[in-house]
C-alpha cells in the first residue's frame, strides 16, 4: 500500500527526505517550468538581448574577455558570474541569452513554490504562477539581465536553507552574489532564519558564511585582482520621491497588480481583525518574520538606489511567500488575476509586456539604422550617441578596448571606418567640423545637428 502524503505539519517539522516531493509535486514543478518558457515565447523573437544599456554591457564584457582574454566588468561593481556567461557564449544569437534568462526565470519559479509547498502552503502552485505572471519578472525575464539570474540563485539558497544544506544555502547565496551584488541584502532573510530556528547552530551558520564567502571569492578574485577596490563602486543615484513611488507601486505590478494588493491587504487585515487570523507554529512564524524582515531590508537598500523597479524583484518573490502563507484561496485567486491584468494592461507610465517587446524590437531596428548611418560617414566625425553606446557598438561590431567601464560615460571608441563613437560631448570637440548627435537620445547639445538616419 502507498504511504500516505505528509500533511502540511508534518512537512514543517520533517526534516530534507520528508519534505522530498512526490511524482505529482514534480509533474507541477514541470508544468510551472513550462507555463514560464510559454509565456515568454511571443516576447523573445527580435528583441535582441533587450532595451536596457547593460544587457549590451554584458555582452561586450563577454567579447572583450573572449578577444582579448582581459577581464573587465560590464559596470562597476563587476558582475562576473554573468561576464563568465557572456564570455562562454560568444558567437550565439543574441536570442539565446534571452532564452537562458527565461529559463533562469523558470527556475526561480519552481524553486520558490518549492520552497512555498515546504513551508505548508495549501496553494503553492498558485504563488508559483503568482510570481512568474508579475509584471517586473515578466518583462525582465526576456533579456540578458542579472535579475533573474540572480533570482534563481536567491530561491534556491532559500529552499536549500529551509531543507536544512547549510554548503547549499551559502553557496548559492554566494552564486546570487555574484550575479548580482545587490543579493546580499537578501541574507537579511537567511539570518533571521538561522537566529529563530534551533536546528541553526553557529557552526552551521559559519559553514553556511564560508560557503558562501568562498563563492563570492572565486567570482570576485579576477576582478579584484585586476583591478583592485575602484571596482567596488556605484554610480550615486538622487533620490526622487515620485519616480521612487511610481516603482513601488506601479512599477513592479503594473496599476492592476498594485491595486489588487492593497485590496486583497485590505480584506485579509478586516479578516484578521475579527479573529480570523491563524497561529502559525514556531517554524511558519520564524520564516514569516525572516520574509518580512527581507522585504523592509530589500526596500531600504532601494531607497539607496532608486534607479529601476526590478531592484525589488527579490522583496517580490518574499511577498509572493507571505501571500500564500497569509491568505486565503479566493484571495490569492484575485492576487494573481490582479497579476496578470497588470503585465496585459499599461498605466500610470508602466507599458505593458507586449509594449516592451514591441518597443525593444524598435530600438533593435532603430539602432542598426543609426549603425549604417554613423558608418556612412567619413572617417574622423565624431557621433554623440550617450545611452545607445553599448548596443550601438555591439551592433557594430566595433572593437572595444580592456578598461575599468568599457562603454561607460568616458567611453570613445573608433570604428572600421574611422569614424568615432562616444557617450558624452567634451569642449575639445567643438574643434570637430563634423560632430553629431543621434536622433532621439536626450542628454546630447541641442546646438549639434542631428545625425541623419
Amino acid at each position: 500500500m502507498r504511504p500516505p502524503e505528509p500533511t502540511s505539519g508534518s512537512r514543517l517539522t520533517g526534516g530534507p527526505t520528508e519534505s522530498s516531493p512526490g511524482r505529482r509535486h514534480r509533474l507541477v514543478y514541470l508544468a510551472l517550468a513550462l507555463g514560464v518558457l510559454l509565456t515568454r515565447l511571443p516576447f523573445l523573437a527580435g528583441t535582441g538581448l533587450g532595451r536596457d544599456p547593460d544587457a549590451w554591457r554584458l555582452w561586450l564584457a563577454g567579447r572583450i574577455a573572449a578577444d582579448t582574454g582581459s577581464y573587465v566588468p560590464s559596470r562597476p561593481p563587476g558582475y562576473p558570474a554573468l561576464e563568465l556567461v557572456a564570455t562562454a557564449l560568444q558567437g550565439v544569437p543574441w536570442e539565446v541569452f534571452a532564452a537562458l534568462t527565461t529559463g533562469a526565470t523558470a527556475v526561480a519559479v519552481v524553486a520558490i513554490a518549492a520552497l512555498a509547498r515546504d513551508l505548508g502552503v495549501r496553494w503553492w502552485p498558485v504563488v508559483g504562477a503568482g510570481l512568474a505572471l508579475t509584471h517586473v519578472v515578466l518583462v525582465t525575464s526576456t533579456a540578458f539581465m542579472d535579475y533573474a539570474w540572480a533570482l534563481a540563485a536567491l530561491g534556491c539558497a532559500l529552499l536549500a536553507a529551509r531543507r536544512r544544506r547549510p554548503v547549499a544555502a551559502g553557496a548559492l547565496l554566494g552564486l546570487a552574489v555574484a550575479c548580482r551584488p545587490s543579493s546580499a541584502v537578501a541574507a537579511v532573510a537567511l539570518l533571521v532564519v538561522a537566529a529563530l530556528l534551533p536546528w541553526w547552530t553557529l557552526r552551521r551558520v559559519l559553514v553556511a558564511g564560508a560557503a558562501a564567502a568562498a563563492v563570492v571569492l572565486a567570482f570576485f578574485a579576477v576582478p579584484l585582482a585586476t583591478y583592485g577596490p575602484d571596482l567596488l563602486s556605484a554610480a550615486p543615484e538622487p533620490f526622487r520621491l515620485e519616480r521612487t513611488v511610481q516603482h513601488v507601486g506601479a512599477g513592479v505590478a503594473g496599476v492592476a497588480g498594485a491595486v489588487g494588493l492593497a485590496l486583497v491587504a485590505g480584506a485579509a487585515a478586516f479578516r484578521w481583525a475579527r479573529g480570523g487570523r491563524p497561529a502559525p507554529d514556531g517554524e511558519r512564524r520564524a520564516w514569516r518574520t525572516a520574509l518580512a524582515a527581507g522585504i523592509v531590508a530589500q526596500l531600504g537598500a532601494y531607497l539607496l538606489l532608486p534607479v529601476d523597479a526590478a531592484y525589488l524583484i527579490p522583496a517580490v518573490a518574499m511577498v509572493w511567500l507571505l501571500a500564500g502563507m497569509l491568505l486565503r484561496r479566493a484571495e490569492l485567486a484575485v492576487l494573481v488575476a490582479a497579476a496578470v491584468a497588470g503585465s496585459l494592461v499599461p498605466g500610470l507610465g508602466v507599458p505593458s509586456a507586449a509594449e516592451v517587446a514591441a518597443d525593444r524590437r524598435a530600438t533593435l531596428e532603430e539602432t542598426t539604422a543609426m549603425v549604417e548611418a554613423v558608418e556612412r560617414l567619413p572617417a574622423g566625425s565624431l557621433v554623440v550617441v550617450r545611452g545607445r553606446l553599448p548596443q550601438l557598438l555591439a551592433l557594430a561590431g566595433a572593437e572595444v578596448l580592456p578598461s575599468l567601464d568599457p562603454a561607460g560615460t568616458a567611453a570613445r571608441v573608433t570604428l572600421d571606418g574611422g569614424q568615432v563613437v562616444t557617450y558624452a560631448y567634451r569642449p575639445s570637440d567643438r574643434e570637430n567640423p563634423r560632430v553629431y548627435r543621434l536622433p532621439g537620445v536626450s542628454g546630447a547639445p541641442e546646438h549639434l545637428p542631428v545625425l541623419p538616419v
